[in-house]
């Protein structure tokens, strides 16, 4: 079984390899000292084509099929770690699947619920609302007569994914100690976590559920119900909610709909960051209906993000300092975001005083969110800065939500909408029970470090008597410049050995006693295949590195 499983991944490996020649990154192998891993005859062909960069990349992504075409979607939130022309790019990244037959589909429901299909619904559409990667969604009719759809997830797709990542985390491995402004390896673990998330359809459920409850007394966005009788861990029934996408229905409206829509969408983003700490992850027009009452319904719930009470604090108080041009505040923010260490990098300051005074003396209206962040994010990715997983999360939902609101209303001012909730939630610092709350957090965490610091100290100090204390540090990038010296001296020492054998053996064979074969010494005939047998092993090796 696991060499069947190691013959699979071997195949897709190659596959993998090939596609990245194909569209001209070989080059890529070479620069992280992996070019062993390309065959010696395709060692030289990077075809570009003239075709840019950002393009070929996706077009990899699209090659290699729905688990590539999810990382790149997850990429394209990340624009901490790319340029703004690959996200660009990324963004457009759609899983091109055809849909799973029904009878697949039947199969599939019948055996997570455990019941024939006639028993749990009145009537299935065969044909699907939606397909994607993982998944397809199918309208039904419960026996009450209640509306719902059923996402159902494609049969086989966990294997194909767990096999893909686990080349992906091979390939990251490869390339850990050769790539300096990121770790591939977090991102890989990062990107096949974010995918057990999503191919648990009943962690999504549970996040829908959130969401009813955090929206419970606010009638203006409707939250689907989801029928637990119906849904298990590869199938998800939810209530149909009947409208048009946002898009769609925009095309149609009055310019007085479109503007209340925007607001209406962007108060609703902003109450689940600045109120809940819980928000959807990716809120795109696609996500967003409105009803045939005018109401906004979200959809799809399986990304959101998660944010602490003391992160939503510094949000709102990154958010104020930079419209109140206080880089002291803003970088205390970005410090208790995780962004910046408290002895942060030399010349970020005056990176971040710079770009506060780009904005100074501007009106509400002139100021862009998404420009701002972009500076932002040009920062961190320039100083190799680590941004948290939920924070990028939310820049790329904001990104997000600025687009969607001047699509809908050209004059949309989402700090307009933003103020009032960030002004809010730093009075509610100031509260009583907020100061009481957090007094009791902070003073149990003290405690606890208080009374271990005796134990603490008398460890140290016997430590100390004994002469046991040892202080360890570590050179960054040593290991990588040890392993090429490391295989700099191998080489050196096999090619001494070689040489040392064929002047050997050619003493010998001057000599002409000892055994003989076909008329020479057999002693020196051996030593000559031996150098033979090094000399080419140690050629083909210095070949399948690339460095020649």
């Amino acid at each position: 079984m696991a060499i069947a499983r190691r013959y699979r991944h071997l195949r897709r490996f190659r596959h993998v390899v090939e596609v990245l020649l194909k569209h001209g990154f070989g080059y890529i192998f070479e620069h992280l000292e992996l070019g062993h891993l390309i065959p010696v005859g395709k060692r030289r062909e990077y075809p570009d084509k003239g075709i840019p960069v950002a393009v070929r990349f996706r077009l990899v992504l699209e090659e290699l099929g729905p688990t590539f075409i999810k990382l790149g979607q997850v990429l394209s939130t990340r624009p901490d770690i790319l340029p703004r022309h690959f996200i660009e790019e990324l963004e457009k990244l759609q899983a091109d699947v055809p849909s799973t037959p029904f009878s697949e589909i039947k199969v599939e429901i019948e055996r997570e619920l455990g019941a024939s299909l006639a028993e749990l619904f009145a009537q299935v559409d065969e044909v699907p609302l939606a397909t994607a990667s993982i998944g397809q969604v199918h309208r039904a009719r419960l026996h009450d007569g209640q509306e719902v759809v059923i996402k159902v997830q494609r049969p086989g797709v966990a294997g194909v994914i767990k096999t893909d990542t686990e080349i992906m985390m091979g390939l990251a491995r490869l390339a850990e100690d050769r790539v300096f402004s990121f770790s591939p390896v977090e991102l890989v673990d990062e990107f096949r976590r974010a995918m057990q998330r999503e191919l648990d359809y009943t962690r999504e459920g549970q996040n829908i559920d959130r969401f009813r409850r955090n929206f419970l007394h606010r009638p203006e966005v409707q939250i689907p119900q989801v029928y637990w009788s119906h849904s298990s861990q590869r199938v998800l029934t939810m209530e149909y909610i009947e409208g048009k996408k946002l898009t769609e229905f925009a095309e149609a409206a009055s310019k007085e709909v479109r503007k209340r829509l925007a607001v209406q969408g962007a108060r609703a983003f902003m109450q689940q960051v600045l109120v809940d700490g819980f928000f959807h992850g990716d809120p795109h027009p696609g996500n967003i209906l409105v009803k045939p009452d005018g109401k906004l319904a979200l959809l799809d719930f399986g990304v959101v993000g998660r944010l602490r009470e003391e992160t939503m604090d510094a949000i709102a108080g990154l958010f104020l300092a930079v419209l109140e041009r206080d880089e002291d505040q803003v970088v205390a923010s970005l410090e208790r975001l995780g962004v910046v260490g408290e002895g942060h990098i030399p010349g970020l300051r005056e990176e971040i005083s710079e770009l506060v005074d780009r904005n100074y003396g501007k009106s509400l209206e002139e100021i862009r969110v998404a420009e701002i962040i972009q500076d932002i994010l040009n920062l961190t990715r320039r100083y190799g800065l680590h941004l948290p997983g939920n924070f990028v999360l939310l820049v790329k939902g904001l990104i997000t939500l600025e687009g969607v609101g001047r699509f809908l209303d050209p004059e949309f001012n989402v700090v307009e909408i933003a103020r009032p909730f960030a002004k809010e939630l730093l009075r509610r610092q100031m509260r009583p029970e907020y100061i009481l709350r957090r007094w009791r957090r902070e003073w149990g965490k003290y405690l606890s470090m208080l009374l271990g610091l005796p134990r603490g100290l008398d460890r140290f100090l016997r430590k100390a008597s004994a002469e046991q204390l040892a202080i360890r540090f570590k050179h960054e990038g040593l290991e990588r410049l040890m392993v090429r010296i490391d295989i700099a001296s191998n080489r050196i020492a096999f090619g001494m050995i070689t040489a040392a054998l064929i002047i050997g053996s050619s003493l010998i064979m001057l000599t002409d006693r000892g055994p003989q074969l076909w008329g020479f010494p057999a002693i020196g005939l051996l030593g000559f295949c031996l150098a033979g047998i090094v000399g080419i092993w140690l050629m083909l090796s210095i070949l399948r590195s690339g460095r020649f």
